[in-house]
């Protein structure tokens, strides 16, 4: 029971609280330090998320490329109607980022098979 009760508490002090709103200040400075062109998602005050590439900023907010379909657009974000913003992958990072993990999957497979037959003589036959 002191066991799991420790892991408990070692949990609860190893994750941090879950964050809370940020100011229109925070997340102004979070948007400067991004270089423009990042492929960001945005979150605003009424709900909605939009995903686009950060445009150019102003004191009072950014442009957030989009596209839909064939359709290419720039919509003004206030920084006071946002609530979050988080820069994401692009599908091409997440393609290689999967090929890789492929590539190191079948290479410790047949790493383990050439060491599992190099100790057994049933593969030798």
């Amino acid at each position: 029971m002191n066991q799991f009760l420790a892991v408990i508490l070692a949990v609860l002090i190893a994750c941090p609280p879950a964050p809370g709103q940020q100011s229109a200040a925070d997340l102004k400075k979070k948007v400067l330090e991004l270089p423009a062109g990042s492929l960001v998602e945005v979150r605003l005050a009424d709900k909605s998320k939009l995903r686009g590439r950060l445009g150019s900023v102003s004191d009072t907010g950014f442009d957030l490329q989009t596209t839909e379909g064939s359709k290419t657009g720039t919509q003004q974000i206030g920084f006071d109607g946002l609530t979050s913003i988080r820069t994401r992958k692009s599908a091409a990072s997440a393609v290689g980022k999967g090929f890789l993990i492929a590539v190191i999957t079948v290479a410790a497979f047949v790493g383990i098979v050439a060491i599992w037959c190099g100790t057994h003589h049933s593969c030798h036959d």
